[in-house]
Order: C-alpha cells, then sequence, then structure tokens
C-alpha cells in the first residue's frame, strides 16, 4: 500500500510538470502532430457522416437557446462598441481604404438586375406616386399663376403678377380654385404614365457610369468623415431595441423551413466538393497548419492551464483520476 500510495505521489508530480508551460507547449505540439499525421490518412467523409454532423449543426444553430445572459451580453458588446466609436478619431478612410470602397462599387454596379428590381418597387410604392403627384402638382400650379403667357389672358393680370400670387388671387379670386381642380384632374389621369416615365428615366440614368460618379462623389464628401461624427447620427437607446429585434428575427429565421433548407444544402455542397480530401489537407487549405494550429491552442489552453495549477484544481482533479487507477490494485 505504501509502495502504490508513493507510485501516485510520483505520477501526480510528473503529469503535473507536463502541464507546465513549457511541458505543455511540448505535449500540444506532440498531440497536434500526431493529429495531422492521423488525419493526413483519413478523409472527411470516413471521419464524419453526413447525418451526425447535419443533427449536430441543427442542434447548434436551431436549437440552441438564445438567453437573455446571452442577450444581455450582446448588449453590452454593442453599447461598448459604439461608446468606443463614438470617442474615436477614425476616419471612414482609416477603416476601409479606397481600394476596397472600389470593390465595393464594382460588386454593386454588377447587380443591375437587382437595381431595376428596386426601382420597380420603390416607383410602385404609394409614397413614391404621392411624392411625384405634390412635385407635379406644386410645379404645374406654381407655373401656370406665375407665367406671363397665362396671365395676361386674364383682364387686368399682367399688372399684378409682380407683386406675387396673393395680388393675382385678389384680381381673380377664383381662378387658384379652378386651377386646383383641373390640375388635380389632370394628375389622377395621367400619374401612372408619369410612374412609367419615371422608372425608364431612372433605370436609364443609373447606368454604371452614374453609379461610379455616385460613389466617387461620396467617397470624396465622406471618407474624411470620423466615426465620432456618425455615431451622432444614431440614438444610443436605440442600441438596445436593435439587439432584441435581432433576437427574435433570428429566433424566427432559423425555426423556418427555408433555414432547415439551406442549412442541408450547404452541407451537402461542402461535402460533395471536400468529403474525399485527406482531413489534414482540407483543414491546411482553410488555413489551419500544424504550426498554426499548436500556436492557436496552446494560446487558448496556457493562461487557462496555468490558473487551473495555481488554484491547485488541476492537481485535485489529477489526483481524483489517478487515485481511482491505483485504488484498483487494492481491492483484489
Amino acid at each position: 500500500m505504501a509502495d502504490l500510495s508513493a507510485m501516485l505521489e510520483a505520477h501526480v508530480q510528473f503529469e503535473l510538470a507536463r502541464w507546465s508551460d513549457e511541458g505543455l507547449r511540448a505535449a500540444l505540439a506532440a498531440e497536434v502532430d500526431a493529429a495531422y499525421a492521423w488525419l493526413a490518412q483519413i478523409t472527411l467523409g470516413r471521419l464524419v457522416a453526413r447525418d451526425h454532423l447535419l443533427a449536430a449543426l441543427r442542434r447548434v444553430l436551431e436549437e440552441a437557446p438564445l438567453t437573455d445572459g446571452l442577450v444581455a451580453a450582446i448588449e453590452a458588446g454593442v453599447k461598448t462598441i459604439y461608446a468606443t466609436l463614438h470617442n474615436d478619431n477614425a476616419t471612414i478612410a482609416d477603416l476601409i481604404d479606397r481600394r476596397q470602397y472600389d470593390q465595393i462599387t464594382e460588386t454593386i454596379v454588377g447587380l443591375k438586375p437587382l437595381r431595376r428590381e428596386v426601382t420597380r418597387q420603390i416607383v410602385d410604392s404609394s409614397v413614391y406616386a404621392l411624392l411625384v403627384s405634390n412635385v407635379l402638382y406644386n410645379g404645374i400650379k406654381g407655373f401656370v399663376l406665375t407665367e406671363n403667357v397665362f396671365a395676361r389672358k386674364i383682364p387686368g393680370a399682367s399688372s399684378l403678377v409682380r407683386f406675387g400670387q396673393s395680388a393675382l388671387n385678389s384680381a381673380a379670386p377664383n381662378l387658384e380654385k379652378g386651377v386646383d381642380k383641373q390640375l388635380v384632374s389632370f394628375i389622377r389621369a395621367n400619374i401612372q404614365e408619369t410612374l412609367n416615365e419615371s422608372e425608364r428615366y431612372l433605370n436609364s440614368v443609373l447606368d454604371d457610369a452614374m453609379i461610379w460618379q455616385l460613389a466617387d462623389e461620396l467617397w470624396e464628401r465622406n471618407a474624411q468623415s470620423t466615426t465620432a461624427e456618425l455615431t451622432k447620427l444614431v440614438d444610443a437607446t436605440l442600441l438596445v431595441d436593435m439587439v432584441d429585434f435581432g433576437k427574435h428575427v433570428a429566433l424566427h429565421l432559423r425555426r423556418t423551413r427555408l433555414f432547415d433548407t439551406l442549412l442541408e444544402r450547404l452541407l451537402d455542397g461542402f461535402l460533395a466538393a471536400h468529403s474525399e480530401k485527406p482531413v489534414a489537407v482540407l483543414l491546411e487549405e482553410m488555413g489551419m497548419t500544424q504550426a498554426q494550429a499548436t500556436d492557436a491552442l496552446y494560446a487558448v489552453a496556457q493562461p487557462v492551464v496555468a490558473q487551473a495549477r495555481e488554484d491547485g484544481y488541476l492537481e485535485a482533479r489529477m489526483r481524483v483520476r489517478l487515485a481511482a487507477f491505483y485504488a484498483s490494485y487494492t481491492s483484489d
């Protein structure tokens, strides 16, 4: 029994030494080396079953709860980002260079069918029709009541036009009412053709060259604007509402049939393209080399292990696990 106790103590100290900073890095490097050697021999399709992986993704993306604690953490993060931007003088040009901005513009230029559809829906909206009607009404009415070519037909009006519309109304009090009635009737009869023509005009003028011109003007106007200036345009009190709105949208979206279909199709597409590749090769294609994996694991594990060792938690758990092994020899 004394020998077993001494062996247990020696084993615990041996394992603790392996979990020191230097020992931890060496141990992780050895394990990653062995893992990559194994993963170089096994394909993704052999390592993971499609149905099991899909079920795991569904549990994470569709069933994992958005707890109040998680939402509160997101809200705190959004507020921190807002406060940082609100007190920083970084400019738009500091955050995105002109080459990247031009790449975004080039993408927008290529979305011609989408631009046309957006234009069509805007033009078809009741708000746009109301706007155009108001512009037509005021423009035509102003023209009719102030241009001499019409005023000359009204006895005495030519001498009063220079005094403005009020004088003209005094000379011909029923003129404006008559104009209003005829204008409203005219606009109602012709508004649809006007809207159709405005859509044709917008589609013709918003060509590739115009998009680039607009992009250039926006850049020149805003590139030197600071994040502090931009955040002043957003009410900080609305941030919490935006997070809450995003939560409800996410909860609803992940319960839809389309979300489940997209998840399944994305996974099937990924497996179709990569299931025959060795996993180590796939990891390197995704940017995770063996050296990077070791560095990443050590960066995450080192502070956690160091704290667990300092608090005695690591040694206590080792003793529990190893003691069960040594105790099995005394039970015989």
